[in-house]
């Protein structure tokens, strides 16, 4: 029986014994703090008061202020409702600060009227034992052993002596047992007494752990005795004193009422409908709309719990599982990701109740917010400037979603956890309502009467949901039903579209998730670069790159993870080729890769015999263990072309063995394989996916083979050389059927494509047509969710034909749709919180772009492929006149090695001297700090070399925002930036000593972090003997060019993993530099005659970039000179290698390559 609700085995809590926990009993979790007074704020109740919402006390059966034992759910009892509820929260904190006292009268007053005879007797057993335990055991020990101690005390010589003889007494034996009870007494009076001052002072009891489990029953025997008192008139007298029922504060529930639309003619009465009563707004009438439901933010306070929000927010407590799962995976607070678990909650956490239903508020006028911008100073959080421009704290949601992706200096805005000091964030203003005049049409009816004191006109435009005006703002006058005409609005009226409820779904990731992308795209960009960098001259200059494409370029090689993607690709080849060789027709489906290198597949079959080194996880499904090594399963991967092409990158999920949360891994689905997917989801959200699908695709490294064919998605190409955009399915599935050719036929005997490129026969590619469609829902164009959404095409395709032409995966095409198809059997799905990919059920978060971020992928992509600038020569050596190709006469070798007279050369040798420098930092190879003897510095940590590294980059902003931003990706700590600046000091002044009054990195009082001149880099080294060299002689610029190039060691910045020197452009102009030497260098050589020379020059050059069109130039014309034939031939086929080692190469040589190897065999062979 539960007291005081009266309901059979309910609740063995509420009798402050530790009998049975209630079964609706919530996740019992403190936020922060101790239990205090002010407890009673988080609202919890027991589901079982349903005629009841006084205000509880706690979850957990703590004693309160008066004595009591609070039961778990904090309910009291049902008839002590008899007072005012606060109206302010100021009064509600008042009532609260008194609340021990009268939630005791409370409890006794119910129990005098429900007291069960089992009460009493408890409370009277707990009287006695006090009794006996304060006053009758120490009456009992003083009267049977007396004192505890012997007298006279023996010596420790005595008693060691008695010990060893074994020689004890029973009295000794009854003192020492009387000197264990006299402690265990003592500590249980103690406890008595802490419990009683503490009940007295109105204090919680404080908790020793000396005392141990005795406060525990003291506790238990002051509320029993305390409980007793409920049988005295006084104690029931008392209930008239307790405070009624306290509703949950209205400051702490914020409800955010979508926009609610309505036709122009749902305000209009039916002639025979009976008269309503209808609402008058400032001159708006409207009739009295129906419940419906509304989103309400709920902000916890401390010691809230999930079932006391639920009590307060639903109104039955036992409904918390609803908000947890409504909220998992959501935004809680900046940076904080609630991940479902029920007893993790803190204060400040915005939560969202949804399944409420309240009457919606008087229409109003649509609104428009005004803005202004703010500067971010030192300190600032979002919190706190929400607190100082929008008064309060928890609006920091208003600022993060009016600044999220902006870009600030060259840095987008996507993490709420990091703003940097003098960014300018927009603060959203207050919301500026149109009066009615402004929006009501010219031909406005006539004004309704009605029986106010001034009639207000009766407007026509359409009705918007808005916030709920305050009854001393608005006044409201009830009037009978009255017929409003129906004014149809003007063909020049904007009507808003209606809002979604976005907040109970689970939206797409954006550009910071897309991986395959990513990977894709950085392999992309850098071969651009690299066939850009091989076409370039000596005169050819890198133009700078902008903000925007640095960021984007940043963003991207940040989740680069190119080495799960090529284990993923050595993984499934293979796998292929152990199940060919079984004659297994499974293939693989879907591919998990979690972020320590173990990929699990997923098969279309069951497989008898698991290959090794692959374990048996599930009913076909098959992991390789991260602990395997690629070499351990190459030599199966060279035997299959990659049977995979079409895989598709959706979205991350948790791979465990079951139970727990799992590991994180990208999920990635074989196209091909399922024929098509369709993915059910609300318009923007399926639409982005589609296009991630898309792009990913079109960049990955695996598809090289793969046909490309989109139809709404022309700009997901990206470049790639086999894609089609068609004008609807209908075609798009035409063009893919004439891509794919035999290959349905072939595969109609059962065999897939899967097993047919395992097996390899023929070096057929067996290539895939992959189609990436997007259709109109019901024949209604895209609008609204992204501007640069493209116009979706027409001509639809029954759902019955595309599934029945997609039915068998594995025949060479793929579908992809954005909409909901009948009959399919791969289908995403978007759901309440989460997406689910059936029919396998695995939950993942999908990655989506919009048209925007793939324009911004593009821009990045196109800006590798610019040709390099020309700048004018100047005094030199022209490098044109070294291949005098149009004077040269039939039959006779080009003499571009003739020597010069180099006396009577007009350029002679400048004096040349560099400028004096202490410590260099060397890039043209692994990266290292030495000084003039060649010792290497040894950094702490590896960061502060990264810190040397990058000032020596940027002495012209050399900010220490700036180097913060460029070598983490996340903000850090003050002290963790401080920590690295003090470990690159101490590192390069024990390396070489700097002097009196300086240090290498200055200490400023402002931002600035200036590097000492003394550092210098072997690159400033190299540029300075370059630009010299250009207005020097032949043998000048051998004299001072060469000591430069011998600087070079191996690939710039070769061995690290910095992020900004690639986004930056420095690679590529580091790069370029040695190029450019090397190709001025052997020039010199070739005039002088020098072969080897040439062959030296040119060589460095190739290790920073191998296939350089002008150094391989140069080495042919050094063989052709010496006349090896092989020579010639053999610089040809390493420069074809370095073409053909780039991913999406072509192979295509160079014209000029072309034309020089055809000229130079032929000269040779007629000397010959």
């Amino acid at each position: 029986m539960c007291w005081p609700c009266h309901r059979r085995g309910a609740c063995g809590w509420c009798q402050g014994v530790r009998s049975r926990p209630c079964r609706e009993r919530s996740p019992r979790r403190r936020t922060t703090g101790r239990l205090a007074p002010q407890r009673a704020m988080g609202a919890r109740s027991h589901p079982c008061a349903e005629q009841c919402q006084c205000l509880p006390r706690g979850t957990r059966p703590e004693r309160n202020r008066g004595g009591l034992r609070q039961p778990p759910h904090g309910h009291r009892s049902l008839h002590c409702c008899h007072h005012p509820a606060p109206t302010c929260r100021s009064e509600f904190q008042d009532s609260a600060r008194h609340s021990n006292i009268r939630s005791d009268l409370a409890m006794i007053a119910a129990a005098a009227q429900h007291r069960p005879v089992s009460r009493v007797v408890r409370g009277v057993v707990a009287m006695l034992l006090l009794a006996v335990l304060s006053a009758g055991v120490p009456y009992a020990l003083v009267r049977c052993v007396g004192r505890p101690w012997p007298h006279p005390f023996p010596s420790l010589e005595t008693v060691w002596r008695s010990l060893r003889r074994g020689d004890i007494s029973d009295a000794a034996v009854v003192k020492i047992l009387a000197v264990l009870v006299w402690l265990t007494w003592a500590r249980l009076a103690v406890s008595l007494v802490i419990e009683v001052v503490a009940r007295l002072a109105g204090r919680s009891v404080p908790r020793f752990a000396a005392l141990g489990s005795s406060q525990q029953w003291a506790g238990a025997l002051v509320a029993a005795a305390v409980l007793l008192m409920a049988s005295s008139p006084r104690g029931a007298g008392a209930s008239a004193a307790v405070p009624a029922h306290l509703p949950l504060p209205a400051a702490l529930l914020v409800i955010d009422a979508e926009p609610l639309m309505f036709e122009p003619g749902s305000a209009t009465a039916p002639p025979t409908a009976s008269p309503d009563p209808v609402t008058v707004i400032e001159g708006t009438v409207a009739p009295n709309p129906e419940p419906h439901p509304v989103g309400v933010t709920y902000t916890v306070q401390r010691n809230d719990s999930f079932w006391s929000i639920a009590e307060a927010a639903l109104g039955d407590g036992s409904r918390w599982h609803e908000i947890v799962e409504l909220n998992r995976g959501s935004e809680v607070a900046p940076g904080v990701v609630f991940d479902g678990t029920a007893h993790r909650l803190l204060p400040g956490w915005q939560l969202l109740i949804a399944g409420t239903t309240t009457t919606p508020p008087p229409v109003a006028p649509p609104s428009t917010t005004v803005g202004r911008t703010v500067r971010v100073v030192a300190g600032d959080t979002l919190s706190g400037i929400a607190r100082r421009e929008l008064g309060r704290a928890t609006d920091w949601p208003r600022l993060w979603e009016a600044n999220r992706g902006h870009d600030f200096g060259g840095r987008i805005f996507d993490d709420p956890n990091l703003i940097l000091t003098g960014w300018e964030l927009v603060v959203p203003g207050d919301e500026v309502r149109p009066s009615v005049a402004e929006l009501a049409p010219a031909t406005a009816p006539a004004p309704v009467p009605v029986p106010a004191p001034i009639p207000a006109p009766v407007p026509a435009p359409v009705p918007v949901l808005a916030a709920e005006p305050t009854a001393a703002d608005v006044p409201v006058t009830e009037v009978p039903a009255v017929e409003i005409p129906i004014v149809e609005p003007a063909a020049d009226v904007v009507r808003p579209a209606p809002q979604r409820t976005e907040q109970i779904l689970d939206r797409p990731s954006g550009l910071g998730a897309a991986v395959l992308l990513a990977s894709g795209i950085t392999v992309g960009v850098a071969v651009r670069r690299r066939r850009r960098l091989r076409s370039a001259s000596v005169n050819a200059r890198l133009p700078q790159p902008t903000r925007n494409l640095v960021a984007v370029e940043t963003v991207l090689r940040a989740i680069d993870d190119g080495e799960r993607i090529a284990r993923i690709d050595i993984a499934l080849r293979a796998l292929a080729t152990e199940l060919s060789q079984m004659n297994c027709a499974a293939g693989v489906v879907a591919v998990l890769a979690t972020d320590d290198g173990a990929i699990e597949v997923i098969l279309t079959g069951p497989v008898v015999l698991v290959p090794a080194p692959w374990v048996a996880v599930a009913d076909g499904r098959y992991r390789l263990p991260a602990a395997v090594a690629l070499a351990d399963i190459a030599e199966q991967a060279r035997r299959a072309n990659q049977p995979c092409p079409a895989l598709a990158h959706l979205g991350s999920c948790r791979v465990g063995d079951g139970g727990g949360a799992g590991a994180q891994a990208q999920l990635f689905v074989d196209l091909e394989a399922m024929g098509l997917l369709a993915i059910s989801a609300t318009r923007p959200d399926a639409t982005n996916v589609a296009r991630a699908i898309a792009a990913g695709v079109a960049v990955s490294p695996l598809a090289e083979t793969a046909h490309l064919i989109t139809c709404g998605f022309s700009e997901t190409h990206l470049g790639r050389f086999c894609t089609d955009d068609a004008d609807s399915l209908d075609a798009a599935l035409d063009r893919a059927v004439q891509a794919i050719g035999t290959t349905a036929a072939t595969t109609s005997t059962g065999l897939s494509t899967f097993t047919l490129r395992a097996r390899h026969h023929g070096g057929e590619a067996w290539e895939p047509a992959i189609v990436v469609v997007t259709e109109p829902r019901h024949g209604a164009p895209a609008t609204g969710d992204d501007p640069a959404e493209p116009p979706h095409p027409t001509g639809a395709l029954a759902d019955a034909d595309l599934v029945a032409l997609t039915s068998t995966g594995g025949r060479g095409l793929a579908v992809v749709i954005d909409r909901a198809v009948a009959g399919a059997r791969w289908v995403i799905e978007q759901r309440r919180l989460t997406w689910v990919l059936e029919p396998l059920g695995l939950e993942f978060s999908p990655v989506g772009l919009t048209a925007l971020d793939v324009g911004r992928v593009a821009a990045l992509l196109d800006e590798a492929a610019q040709p390099l600038d020309l700048v004018t020569p100047g005094p030199g050596p022209a490098p044109d006149a070294v291949v005098p190709d149009a004077v040269v006469p039939d039959g006779a070798v080009p003499d571009v090695d003739a020597p010069r007279d180099l006396e009577h050369d007009s350029r002679s040798t400048q004096p040349w001297c560099l400028p004096p420098w202490s410590i260099l930092v060397r890039l043209l190879g692994p990266v290292e700090v030495t000084d003039g003897a060649g010792r290497i510095a040894e950094f702490e940590r590896s960061k502060a070399l990264e810190l040397v590294v990058w000032l020596s980059q940027h002495r012209d902003r050399s900010t220490r925002t700036a180097a913060r931003t460029a070598l983490w990706e996340l903000n850090v700590r003050d002290a963790t930036f401080a920590n690295v600046v003090s470990d690159s000091r101490r590192t390069l002044a024990r390396l070489a000593p700097v002097g009196n009054g300086e240090e290498w990195i200055g200490r400023t009082l402002t931002e600035q972090l200036p590097l000492h001149p003394g550092v210098i880099t072997d690159a400033d080294l190299l540029r300075l003997r370059f630009e010299h060299a250009r207005t020097l002689s032949p043998q000048g610029v051998i004299d001072v060019l060469r000591p430069g190039l011998e600087l070079v060691r191996d690939l710039v910045f070769f061995g690290t993993s910095y992020l900004w020197p690639d986004t930056e452009g420095i690679t590529s102009q580091l790069t370029l530099l040695v190029t450019s030497s090397a190709t001025l260098l052997g020039e010199q050589y070739l005039r002088l005659g020098d072969i080897d020379g040439v062959f030296w020059a040119t060589g460095q050059g190739l290790k920073v970039l191998a296939g350089h069109e002008e150094l391989i130039a140069l080495r042919m014309r050094a063989h052709a000179r010496q006349g090896d034939l092989a020579g010639v031939r053999q610089e040809w086929e390493s420069y074809e290698r370095a073409l053909n080692a780039d991913v999406w190469s072509s192979g295509d040589p160079a014209p000029k390559l072309v034309a020089l190897r055809r000229e130079l065999l032929s000269l040779s062979l007629q000397q010959v």
